[in-house]
């Protein structure tokens, strides 16, 4: 080989190399997220973590930081911060933070739109809500959706709560736990929750929310509308959305694998005690395999908060909702 032709080849070696250096470090690029949530592992954001859990982010490109919080309104205290990009929570506690406060942010997505809330009490001692009254009511912090929902049902119904005594307590396993340890007698939990105290034989299901409510909304993703704006996180939830919409859509098909993730989140839950309660949600078509940004949901919550004296103007549903992430993630999944 010449001196030229060694040279030559030296060049085309280097510059090869370096071709696959970019292309390595182009491929070894991934988008990076937190995700703050307002409650601990549990089924609202089950689509989320069937995505997480199995590696359908971690394939795609997604590292996602997860911030367990508790309540909806450290969680939009979080986002609007900074100190989370994305936050999980209760679409009433959206629609105050932009009806009272003007908060820039916007709901792109939701894991499980329809709500699934169960009025509880303890075995044998209550019958209906008017029996409530006088009771010590284990609920959320005030502001969340489980300190203000149950109000605004008791009121559908004329229940006078003046004598209730609601008390925040932690997440709704701790609210379980409440009644069971006698420091409560009343809540309103999750689906999942609730059926756990019936297997434990400590409580009973007085109502469902869903029967007076139908088309409340119920667990939104929110994040800041400079978060949608930035052209690296605007990609991270892209694929976070897309993902748990993956998700939800595998909790219909496959109940029983769903139920084996939550599982290794909740492993004193059986997988069969889960996979039970799953088949219910899936027939009560709870998840947002579709995204879950009705906005004839989100009109009726605000309009229903207004009449309940929860927001002092409603808000419209466009002016909450930004459509374009589920939007895209459902043209690409029809592929």
């Amino acid at each position: 080989m010449t001196g030229t032709s060694r040279l030559v080849g030296v060049a085309l070696a280097m510059a090869l190399a370096a071709g696959l250096t970019a292309g390595s470090a182009a491929a070894q690029e991934r988008s990076k997220i937190r995700m703050v949530f307002s409650i601990s592992a549990n089924t609202p954001v089950l689509p989320y973590l069937v995505a997480k859990d199995t590696g359908w982010y971690e394939k795609n490109g997604l590292d996602v930081e997860e911030i367990f919080l508790v309540g909806d309104a450290n969680a939009l205290r979080a986002v609007i911060a900074g100190n989370g990009d994305v936050a999980q929570f209760g679409l009433t506690t959206a629609l105050q933070a932009v009806a009272e406060g003007g908060a820039k942010i916007k709901t792109i997505a939701s894991w499980q739109p329809r709500v699934d809330y169960q009025f509880i009490a303890l075995k044998g001692k209550y019958k209906t809500l008017e029996d409530f009254k006088g009771t010590v009511f284990a609920s959320g912090s005030p502001g969340d959706l489980t300190f203000e929902l149950p109000k605004m049902v008791m009121k559908k119904h004329n229940v006078d709560f003046s004598n209730i005594n609601f008390v925040a307590v932690g997440p709704h396993p701790d609210r379980l736990k409440a009644l069971e340890g006698g420091k409560a007698q009343t809540s309103m939990v999750n689906m999942l929750t609730a059926r756990r105290g019936i297997e434990d034989g400590a409580v009973d299901i007085i109502r469902a929310v869903k029967d007076d409510f139908p088309d409340f909304g119920f667990s939104f993703l929110v994040t800041t509308e400079a978060n949608i704006a930035d052209p690296k996180k605007h990609k991270a939830l892209e694929i976070l959305v897309k993902g748990a919409m993956v998700g939800a859509r595998s909790i219909l098909k496959d109940p029983d694998g769903a139920a084996k993730v939550l599982n290794g989140r909740i492993p004193d839950l059986s997988t069969k005690f889960i996979h039970e309660v799953l088949v219910e949600l899936n027939r009560l078509k709870v998840w947002g395999d579709d995204g879950g940004l009705d906005k004839k949901i989100a009109q009726f919550t605000s309009d229903l908060s207004v009449q309940y004296n929860q927001l002092s103007k409603p808000v419209k549903a466009e002016d909450i909702i930004d459509t374009q992430f589920v939007d895209k993630a459902n043209a690409e999944l029809k592929g």
